[in-house]
């Protein structure tokens, strides 16, 4: 069981799952999101890309069904040519009249809402006179990059509440998560960090297939995953429309344990009936942040072990001297918990984390 804090409290229709998959992918995307994922109430952002070779009637047919289910579809693009190396050789009219204005145009001529626009290559090579030309001469409601972002050098992470004039990049969903560390469970976390805290969590990915060729691919079985753990949480899909003006301000992201627990000297962790006189304790836990960067390794936490007569709803009595993550049973016949706070490296703090009563047998 995961603990939260609860930090906004703002309208409760904030909370949302958004995945975001780019690139020219549509027959898989489409064979995925119309057959595989119609039962959880799936919708998700598409960001097309390398519309210079026009959709054929086709991907134009599939494209148009999965937004009247409720996708967004949205613009990744004229060309792959990354927004760096294009300012490098251009500027910003050639930019919005020849690359992302025409693509934009494009998609909307055929009858797409593309109010989101997902620039190739990386943040720093958009100035900001193209942003605010995208915004008033194409009702561009969010620009955001699928990598690249300016948080920690990382291409991969959570964005608990945007603005429009910023852009973050967000966790991947790909099979390229591995290479930085990004489980399954840990997406999972965020979308429990969402729920509670009544905000949405962006997760990237591109293609949608089974066949496992390089690493910018999601496998259906995690996306199905996923999808499934929304549900059971109730978190909603969003798109990327619905989520245009949900935040006014940066969320404030804090670390939270996932599971805590106590274990032997070597490791082993105790069930109920092991938790007997003269037994020493080690505790252990699994740690999150919104920030992968600021992961288990930086933090540091505070303990406190507490005793109680009859293990009630009663908070017990702090043991004198117990403030390690180590103590060795003794008291028997009484009932012991523990409590922790942690404290990332930037000094933001956990909730209190507080576990079960345990009767120390003999």
């Amino acid at each position: 069981m995961i603990n939260f804090q609860l930090f906004d409290s703002g309208a409760l229709d904030k909370a949302g799952v958004c995945f975001v998959f780019y690139d020219r992918h549509v027959d898989d995307w489409y064979t995925y999101q119309q057959t595989a994922f119609p039962t959880y109430g799936f919708k998700a952002t598409f960001g097309v890309g390398n519309l210079s070779n026009s959709l054929d009637a086709s991907e134009i047919t599939k494209l148009t069904e999965m937004q009247d289910d409720g996708c967004e579809i949205s613009s990744h693009g004229w060309t792959n040519q990354g927004t760096d190396n294009f300012f490098s050789e251009s500027d910003v009219n050639d930019y919005i009249n020849n690359f992302a204005g025409n693509s934009i145009d494009y998609l909307t001529g055929l009858g797409f809402n593309s109010t989101t626009y997902f620039p190739t290559g990386r943040m720093s090579g958009l100035p900001q006179e193209a942003k605010d030309l995208l915004r008033s001469n194409y009702n561009v409601q969010m620009i955001n990059f699928p990598s690249g972002g300016n948080i920690d050098n990382l291409e991969y992470m959570v964005c608990f509440g945007m603005r429009p004039d910023e852009t973050y990049a967000y966790p991947g969903i790909d099979q390229r998560r591995e290479i930085l560390d990004l489980s399954l469970d840990y997406m999972k976390s965020l979308m429990d960090y969402a729920k509670l805290n009544n905000t949405v969590v962006y997760i990237g990915g591109h293609n949608i297939t089974a066949i496992t060729t390089g690493t910018w691919y999601t496998l259906p079985s995690d996306l199905n995953e996923l999808c499934a753990y929304a549900n059971s949480i109730n978190l909603p899909f969003k798109t990327f429309q619905e989520t245009a003006g949900l935040f006014n301000k940066p969320f404030e992201l804090r670390p939270f344990f996932g599971n805590i627990y106590a274990t032997t000297e070597n490791g082993t962790r105790l069930k109920p009936t092991d938790w007997t006189n003269g037994t020493s304790l080690i505790i252990d836990y699994d740690y999150f942040h919104p920030y992968q960067a600021y992961g288990k390794g930086g933090e540091s936490v505070s303990w406190q072990w507490y005793l109680s007569d009859t293990g009630g709803g009663d908070e017990g009595t702090p043991i004198v001297g117990a403030t390690s993550s180590r103590y060795t049973l003794s008291e028997v016949g009484k009932f012991i918990r523990f409590q922790g706070v942690i404290t990332d490296n930037q000094g933001r703090q956990s909730a209190v984390h507080k576990t079960a009563w345990r009767e120390i047998l003999a």
